[in-house]
């Protein structure tokens, strides 16, 4: 639970961090996350028309969810069907950080991508008068 107030907030950002709602280390004290819950919660803490504005390593297409915390990236369709199933709208997407001779397979954090990533930027918004 985040205990965020209700409709609060105008905007929220992720940058280079969705993909780790994904990450999974009980030895570490990082429990998994309850995506649908976390992103509902935010959805209710948005006033309507608020965006949330999200940046992240590109990883391949289909790949798992479960493989973007090792990797530090995450597929854009699965960020998109996230927000949707949460009640969010795509309202946006940009492609100047996008890197299409990035190895979508090699960890985001290696010295040889590091900086480099292929980027997705995406824009959600909490639709006017949706509860």
């Amino acid at each position: 639970e985040t205990d965020l107030p209700a409709q609060a907030y105008d905007a929220a950002l992720f940058v280079m961090a969705y993909h780790d709602i994904y990450y999974l280390d009980g030895e570490r004290g990082w429990a998994r996350i309850d995506t649908g819950r976390l992103l509902r919660e935010l959805f209710d803490s948005l006033k309507p028309g608020g965006a949330v504005l999200v940046v992240d390593h590109v990883g391949p297409a289909g790949m798992p969810r479960e493989k973007a915390a090792p990797l530090h990236r995450i597929d854009p369709a699965l960020i998109k069907a996230d927000f949707a199933a949460a009640g969010f709208v795509l309202d946006g997407e940009a492609d100047f950080y996008r890197n299409p001779a990035d190895q979508l397979d090699v960890m985001a954090m290696m010295p040889a991508v590091r900086g480099k990533t292929d980027r997705v930027v995406l824009r959600f918004v909490r639709p006017a008068g949706r509860k």
